[in-house]
């Protein structure tokens, strides 16, 4: 078996780099030497790629949200049979709230990637891009785009989203032939939580073959607030301005190409359609 290790020093603010140090000696003990980090943003897909081409049968990725869902991407774009194990270093590491993964237990991981017990994980696609967890247009993209001029970080974030909850303009957005509406979240969700918070998709699972479509229509700044605050134990959708389906693929119609976050990470769409798919079973990820 050849496992290799992908880490981000930085994430979590640094705290990859600590998570690392205390990680190799175990690594090492048990025969895993081919350990490789990241030097810039997104060195994950490119050490994950060369990773499988010199014959990887398994990935670890250290890291967060971010390091994982880039890891995954290509191992889904490869439509390879090497298995993915996450070990957390990063801030909210919401992916691994869905199946209760112990990510912060390295004896417990490194178990289960040498017996290779792994189950099939789904993969969202929206506009191109690959996710992991969730895909998230509105109010959640614009706190992160704020948020990463404010310094980065969860306290930064939560600062922003305070402030943006008074002055946030809604987003038109209409999914498939719906009539448009005015948006204030539009989360496409593989997995069940997000924003380090929230629990957006109560009744998501990884491997059905189907995104979570929750929206959650605009509202007045006083009203915003219970909606976000149910959201975080998962009872937003009780709530007439959320509503939710379930679907393996779907058109979302903007007024113009809008700014998207997928596992906290930002992009901008290339026109005012966007086009949303699943792609099923596409990962082998390392799991109880």
């Amino acid at each position: 078996m050849h496992i290799t290790v992908v880490a981000n020093p930085a994430a979590g603010g640094g705290r990859g780099q600590r998570v690392i140090a205390r990680l190799r000696p175990l690594l090492l003990a048990h025969g895993v030497s081919d350990i490789r980090e990241t030097r810039a943003p997104g060195d994950e897909a490119t050490l994950t790629a060369a990773a499988l081409a010199e014959g990887a049968s398994s990935i670890i990725a250290v890291g967060g949200d971010g390091t994982w869902s880039r890891c995954a991407a290509v191992l889904g774009a490869a439509r390879s049979h090497a298995t993915l194990a996450l070990l957390a270093a990063g801030r909210g590491n919401d992916f691994a709230k869905t199946l209760r993964l112990p990510v912060h237990d390295h004896l417990a991981t490194l178990d289960l990637v040498q017996r290779q017990h792994w189950r099939a994980c789904d993969l969202g696609v929206v506009d191109g891009t690959r996710f992991l967890n969730v895909a998230g247009f509105g109010f959640d993209a614009h706190v992160l785009a704020r948020a990463q001029h404010a310094g980065g970080g969860m306290l930064a974030y939560a600062r922003v989203a305070l402030r943006e909850l008074r002055h946030y303009r809604p987003l038109l957005v209409a999914i498939d032939d719906a009539p448009p509406r005015d948006t204030l979240i539009l989360a496409i969700a593989n997995g069940a939580f997000f924003g380090g918070t929230f629990h957006v998709a109560p009744g998501a699972a990884l491997d059905d073959g189907l995104l979570d479509f929750v929206q959650v229509a605009d509202l007045s700044p006083l009203r915003r607030v219970p909606v976000l605050a149910a959201a975080v134990r998962g009872r937003h959708l009780r709530f007439e301005s959320a509503s939710h389906r379930a679907a393996a693929a779907a058109t979302l119609t903007f007024a113009h190409p809008p700014v998207y976050e997928a596992d906290g990470e930002l992009y901008h769409a290339a026109s005012r359609s966007v086009e949303v798919g699943v792609e099923p079973g596409a990962l082998r990820l390392i799991a109880p």
